[in-house]
């Protein structure tokens, strides 16, 4: 099957007013591909259907099922699912050829549709896990973002393949190189939604107190969520910026010398592995970050160093505040930014693509 001038229903758990995702970005894409694509995100008060900035982009709001539903007779339940969908055909006046779901607590039976209708069940995170026996083995095809995840959904729907994290198009060569705040000649920059829950704030203070001679600037939303955090410790290196649009932010990331991840492990329990690590890879700058399985060959390939407990996290930050031009050499960098190259959207749905027609 060719993801061209087709007619695409994607499901997600997060809402199109959401900080954009992975889901927003294969919608975005797809429909630059010359699909119409119908975002359908969380239940609402109302039905709804709203064009987007993007062309061949739709917003589409609906009512929620009766709470409960799970609990319902297997027959109940997809007559209930075709009936909603069925609607949404109607409030479109399309014939969905596609349903595309991150999400397998809505719409998870598919043998409720059509024959007509290919149905792909995408997980990219560990805490989606609802549905997910009844929605895998009724998909045509099955994708998870991690190994961990693609085994979940290979347990029940053979039909299943690895397709890792994505990122956007970065124009490497003609972004504007930002200028960051400070004094110190070194600049380690962290981006990032700063009220999310995850962050390892234990791991930054101690950076922020032992390292004077480094200027910090947290990149992101929620400034007052951070210095709460901080319990108004008051760091002299320390910066805020304000959350910046992704091509802005480019821009900051290359500006840097060194780019902060910290997350605590609660956040690998719920999530697949951070999908900012693209977007810091594509700066081509070096990367001190916790450990995430799914960059370990570029980890053994000196591309990011990453820690398993905060006490490895600040050795690996000195040794590159030590030696920064050693790790952001222009060959790392170039090969930094050939893996996020090697892993855009557009790669990514050339991936499905290849799936749907072998």
């Amino acid at each position: 099957m060719k993801l061209e001038n087709k007619n695409i229903l994607l499901i997600s758990p997060e809402p199109w007013e959401h900080l954009f995702v992975s889901k927003h970005h294969y919608a975005t894409h797809l429909a630059e591909r010359g699909n119409k694509v119908f975002f359908l995100g969380p239940p609402e008060d109302e039905y709804s259907l709203q064009e987007t900035q993007f062309s061949n982009l739709w917003r589409l709001g609906y009512k929620g099922f009766p709470k409960g539903i799970r609990f319902y007779p297997s027959f109940v339940q997809r007559w209930l699912i075709r009936r909603k969908f069925e609607y949404l055909q109607q409030m479109t006046k399309t014939k969905f050829d596609l349903v595309w779901s991150f999400d397998n607590s809505v719409f998870y039976d598919f043998s409720a549709l059509s024959k007509n209708v290919f149905c792909i069940s995408h997980i990219v995170d560990l805490n989606q896990n609802f549905q997910t026996a009844k929605a895998a083995s009724t998909a045509n095809l099955c994708i998870g973002v991690i190994p961990k995840i693609v085994m979940r959904l290979n347990i029940h729907n053979p039909k299943t393949i690895l397709i890792t994290h994505g990122t956007k198009e970065w124009k490497n060569s003609s972004d504007k190189i930002m200028a960051l705040p400070g004094s110190n000649s070194i600049k380690a920059v962290y981006a990032g939604n700063l009220a999310m829950p995850f962050i390892d704030w234990i791991i930054l203070k101690t950076l922020f107190g032992k390292h004077p001679d480094v200027d910090f600037i947290l990149v992101g939303s929620n400034h007052e969520v951070a210095e709460r955090t901080l319990c108004n410790n008051k760091f002299n290196n320390l910066f805020f910026l304000p959350q910046v649009s992704s091509k802005v932010l480019s821009g900051y990331l290359k500006a840097a010398d060194i780019l902060l991840l910290a997350y605590t492990s609660q956040y690998y329990e719920n999530y697949a592995s951070p999908h900012k690590l693209l977007e810091y890879f594509a700066s081509g700058k070096t990367i001190v970050a916790t450990w995430s399985d799914e960059y370990q060959k570029q980890y053994e390939e000196s591309l990011i160093l990453m820690s398993k407990s905060p006490e490895e996290f600040d050795v690996h930050f000195t040794e590159v505040k030590q030696n920064f031009k050693i790790w952001n050499t222009s060959e790392k960098a170039l090969k930094r930014i050939n893996f996020a190259l090697a892993n855009t959207y557009v790669q990514k749905i050339n991936q499905v693509e290849k799936a749907l027609t072998s």
